[in-house]
């Protein structure tokens, strides 16, 4: 993810920096959830600057020794930095 050149833009007030605030996932393995994040992030870490490089965010599970395949799916907030 990065910021556009104009900023976080929320409810039309655009703001110079934002920060990940909650993020939510489910962890699939074979079609069946195995994991499902839903929480608030690392604060005070990771503001997102126009201009500045891409941040990624990084997660992982063990999928079972049985798994053919695995997917996640989910959202992530965003507020502005603090």
């Amino acid at each position: 993810m990065s910021l556009q050149p104009e900023g976080c833009i929320i409810n039309g007030m655009t703001f110079d920096s934002c920060q990940l605030y909650w993020r939510h996932l489910l962890i699939r393995s074979n079609g069946d959830i195995i994991s499902n994040v839903d929480g608030e992030a690392v604060r005070r870490k990771y503001l997102l600057w126009p201009g500045e490089g891409e941040f990624v965010y990084e997660s992982f599970t063990l999928l079972p020794a049985s798994s053919i395949s695995g997917s996640a799916e989910g959202y992530f907030k965003f507020v502005p930095g603090r």
